[in-house]
């Protein structure tokens, strides 16, 4: 059975940090002069949330999601870059873009049905895919791309594809999003002054689901 995701409200912070999360270990044995670094898998997104005091009317569709996510950082929702989820892409985006070809990896994926002959991506940009068990993927647009004139796109990404799109999958990229948790319960706590303003701060990570 799928792991349910909520979609994040829309409240828009007043600060943010979106990053990748490099999974690393450095070491250093008793006798080197170097140290060396172990990769242990493909970077994870991590962000952190700052929402200034409101009101308590306005702060309750946050503390509402909160509510509903049940078991803290056991509970699973959408969420992405604030500020590109605000302004969207500047490339046209246009069409209805798929993926085109399954099995893809590494760091370039090909996606077909754009519009013709435009800078359908810009850097900096985001796309993302649906996977099983309501999973999806996320990455980032490292290179303009542009469109032939059969619509057919090369699109440079980070990190690496993690898990291949299927052949025809549509790509999400206005409103680009992907599974993250709370980083901890002490993260999602508000805190109040005596005229009951709020101010909430939100530390969250990357959970990808089992693909069922």
């Amino acid at each position: 059975m799928a792991v349910p995701v909520l979609d994040f409200p829309s409240v828009t912070p007043r600060a943010f940090m979106f990053k990748l999360l490099p999974r690393t270990r450095s070491f250093q044995g008793p006798l080197a002069t170097v140290e060396r670094t172990e990769t242990l898998g493909v970077p994870l997104w991590r962000g952190r949330l700052i929402f200034p005091p409101r009101d308590p009317d306005e702060m309750r569709p946050l503390k509402t999601f909160l509510r509903r996510l049940d078991s803290g950082p056991g509970g699973r929702f959408y969420m992405g870059d604030s500020l590109y989820l605000r302004d969207g892409p500047r490339g046209t985006a246009s069409g209805a873009p798929k993926v085109d070809g399954g099995g893809q990896s590494g760091d370039t994926l090909l996606a077909k049905d754009f519009g013709l002959n435009e800078t359908v991506l810009r850097e900096g940009d985001y796309v993302a895919w649906n996977l099983a068990g309501n999973n999806r993927e996320l990455h980032y647009v490292i290179a303009d791309a542009q469109s032939d004139g059969t619509g057919l796109a090369t699109i440079n990404v980070k990190p690496p594809i993690r898990n291949a799109p299927a052949n025809n999958e549509l790509l999400i990229i206005a409103g680009a999003t992907c599974v993250m948790r709370l980083l901890n319960e002490e993260t999602a706590q508000a805190e109040h002054d005596v005229e009951g303003f709020a101010e909430l701060v939100l530390e969250i990570v990357e959970s990808p689901l089992p693909l069922v």
